[in-house]
């Protein structure tokens, strides 16, 4: 439930709340292991309730696919864009949502049983009454690279949610990148690069109308 979030962040943000004094953004860097202070936020329940946020509701839940490939054909770099651009959108299920949604809990497990390896970062945006937590790996090998939560000033609920993922396979770079919008729906982005390819594909789930 959200008001656990509203019990975690208060701690946190009455002792930020001093030290950002009256600026209209501060940082506070920490470069020791997080384990501590990375408790004030679990992103792995959030997505789990996000998902029975879902599954208790009469949403229109729908889906968009997008592919664009590109290959390099010869040393005189013609580009065959044929496959490029491929685009769909249906209606699923809830069973549907809760399998592609189960994609970015993965993520959010996985960051949050290794929080230890990494550095945390927060601003306050005094502008748009909003914090960002940042979370970056301190080890480049690290598949999750960055985590960053946005959080609102005024009810200390997460509103956005990104995660940065890189994987190498033999020559081919696989950057992914999870966004999710609270209560409204998420995305994932895939692009594979190797010499003379690329590939990306794009998941769309919108959760925000419900039905009549």
């Amino acid at each position: 439930m959200m008001h656990l979030y509203r019990s975690f962040g208060v701690l946190f943000f009455t002792i930020l709340l001093m030290a950002c004094g009256n600026s209209s953004q501060k940082k506070m860097t920490t470069q020791q292991p997080i384990a501590d202070t990375s408790k004030f936020y679990p992103i792995d329940q959030f997505i789990r309730e996000q998902i029975q946020y879902v599954d208790l509701r009469n949403f229109i839940i729908t889906k968009s696919n997008s592919i664009s490939n590109q290959v390099n054909k010869n040393s005189l770099n013609i580009i065959d864009t044929s496959q490029a651009n491929h685009t769909n959108q249906l209606v699923i299920s809830k069973e549907a949502f809760i399998k592609e949604a189960a994609a970015f809990l993965t993520e959010a497990i996985t960051f949050s049983k290794q929080k230890y390896l990494y550095k945390e970062t927060v601003f306050q945006d005094l502008s748009t009454a909003s914090y960002t937590i940042n979370y970056t790996a301190i080890n480049t090998a690290t598949p999750i690279q960055r985590v960053d939560i946005l959080l609102s000033e005024e009810t200390n609920i997460l509103k956005r949610l990104f995660i940065r993922k890189n994987i190498l396979l033999k020559d081919t770079i696989i950057t992914q990148q999870y966004s999710w919008i609270t209560n409204t729906g998420f995305q994932i982005n895939s692009s594979a690069e190797a010499p003379n390819y690329n590939k990306t594909t794009a998941t769309l789930v919108n959760f925000s109308k419900e039905a009549n």
